[in-house]
């Protein structure tokens, strides 16, 4: 049942550029078993801000509105995004994790420069992996519109990225209208001014800074889990389930348990990708944000990222706690 579940994370960690079509899928969650069940409200119970998804920061003069969005449109967000209107229109920055101008360079960069999503040089993954494991990919690359020969030509994280996604999903940005982009529409509307926390590019830059050999490495397992044959559309409708019940830490745990059992590596080395893994799409990216946020001289400031950035040791709440900052949830 947990193979189901880790296709989902990308969508609420990375930049949009994604689009929700008819997705249909059960939440996996309520199939745990009893110990299951037990295990992840244990781990939950050692996680700083665990639920939520919206909260405020205060110190001094200052107060930060800190936003958990997801970066896939539902029909559920409209009243949401309604209910923040009047956040966003009385702060004086929407922060987001790139603003739409920076996303539409980066993706203008990366046509004109395919060297951190493509291989450039030297042999194709055909001749980089086992006859199986090259099977599998490719069999997931025509299921998702993807031709073998372009498959075989993509960074190993480029392609892990794309089949991540259940078929129900596709890249079409007129449909694509996460909560971070309804709010930039909001602010737009209300003349807030908005600014990325970060250059998108280097994000990708992130994902693509291990050789090819070791994105190779890291990618076993999560061959291994697409090798199943599942189409991932419980995974969205059980990340959404976690995003609304405002529990995506929860989420988090069931994936990385997902992930661990279904590795073809051992426990341990399983595990050491993960811990890699999230460290660069959250401690890392979290961390130089908080001088991005802190730096800024208005006094009313909303932050609205991946809701999966919220929570945890290495979250924004607790960066911003260890950082004198009084945290109270808020309504979402």
């Amino acid at each position: 049942m947990l193979k189901r579940i880790t296709v989902a994370l990308a969508l609420l960690l990375l930049v949009p550029g994604l689009a929700l079509a008819t997705c249909n899928g059960q939440d996996l969650r309520r199939d745990l078993s009893p110990q299951d069940r037990a295990a992840v409200a244990a781990s939950m119970a050692d996680v700083p801000f665990a639920e939520g998804n919206h909260w405020v920061a205060k110190q001094g003069a200052r107060t930060i509105h800190l936003i958990g969005t997801v970066h896939i449109s539902s029909d559920r967000l409209t009243p949401i995004t309604e209910q923040l209107q009047p956040i966003i229109a009385g702060a004086d920055v929407l922060f987001l994790e790139s603003t739409p101008d920076e996303i539409a360079k980066m993706q203008d960069h990366l046509a004109r420069d395919p060297e951190l999503t493509f291989i450039t040089e030297g042999p194709t993954l055909i001749d980089r992996l086992p006859a199986g494991d090259w099977e599998i990919l490719s069999q997931k690359a025509k299921e998702a519109g993807i031709p073998s020969w372009v498959a075989a030509k993509m960074r190993p994280w480029f392609l892990a990225t794309a089949l991540s996604l259940p078929a129900c999903l596709r890249a079409d940005p007129n449909v694509e209208y996460g909560l971070d982009k309804r709010l930039a529409a909001v602010a737009n509307d209300v003349n807030i001014p908005t600014a990325s926390l970060e250059d998108p590019l280097d994000v990708i830059r992130m994902l693509d800074r291990d050789p090819l050999e070791e994105q190779l490495r890291q990618m076993r397992p999560y061959i291994a889990l697409i090798g199943g044959g599942e189409d991932g559309e419980d995974g969205i409708a059980t990340m959404l389930a976690a995003y609304f019940d405002e529990r995506v830490a929860e989420y988090l745990e069931i994936s990385r348990t997902e992930f661990l059992n279904g590795s073809t590596t051992s426990t341990g080395e399983a595990d050491k990708i993960w811990t890699d893994l999230m460290a660069r799409l959250l401690k890392e990216r979290n961390t130089t944000w908080m001088p991005v946020i802190e730096s800024f001289e208005g006094n009313t400031i909303a932050v609205a990222v991946g809701a999966l950035h919220l929570p945890g040791e290495f979250g924004l709440l607790n960066l911003l706690s260890d950082a004198g900052y009084s945290i109270e949830r808020a309504a979402f």
